[in-house]
């Protein structure tokens, strides 16, 4: 008799493919883009939103061009956008954003914790800001409230 925490199971090959295509045909009901200047920060912004159901990180990158260019290609429903960029500035960003047809929601972030920043961010058009890495645990839970909202609108399932 096999030790049970070794038993292994065994797919038929019609199942294993039919497996296979299902996950292939599942989305998230969230898809974001992590654009950050500083890879520490925005390495444990992702880690932290890959955890959460029904939410797929589906790019980052560091720079102002590079962040304009993934909203355009590949549509996500949220952009976690920092304020200081490798080039150029969240600020830039956001704009070129707004200008987009449908444009995603954008959750600014920056270390700067004046409140200016803050007022100036949501005056161009962020839907909300947060102070890193102090607000990491409020962003979660906006962008994991974000996810549930379009899971109950889904009706329970993230597909």
């Amino acid at each position: 008799m096999q030790n049970p925490q070794t038993v292994r199971y065994r797919l038929t090959p019609a199942l294993a493919t039919f497996c296979l295509q299902l996950r292939g045909h599942m989305k998230p009901l969230v898809t974001i883009l992590v654009a950050y200047g500083s890879w520490h920060i925005g390495a444990r912004v992702i880690h932290r939103l890959s955890t959460l159901p029904c939410v797929r990180v589906i790019g980052q990158c560091r720079e102002a061009d590079d962040a304009v260019a993934h909203v355009v290609t590949g549509r996500p429903d949220l952009v976690v956008l920092d304020l200081l960029l490798a080039r150029g500035d969240g600020l830039g960003v956001l704009r070129a954003i707004r200008r987009e047809p449908s444009p995603p929601v954008v959750f600014m972030t920056s270390s700067t914790r004046y409140p200016q920043t803050r007022r100036e961010c949501l005056r161009e058009g962020a839907d909300s800001f947060f102070t890193l890495p102090d607000e990491i645990d409020a962003l979660v839970v906006a962008v994991e409230e974000r996810a549930l909202g379009a899971r109950a609108a889904a009706g329970g399932e993230c597909a």
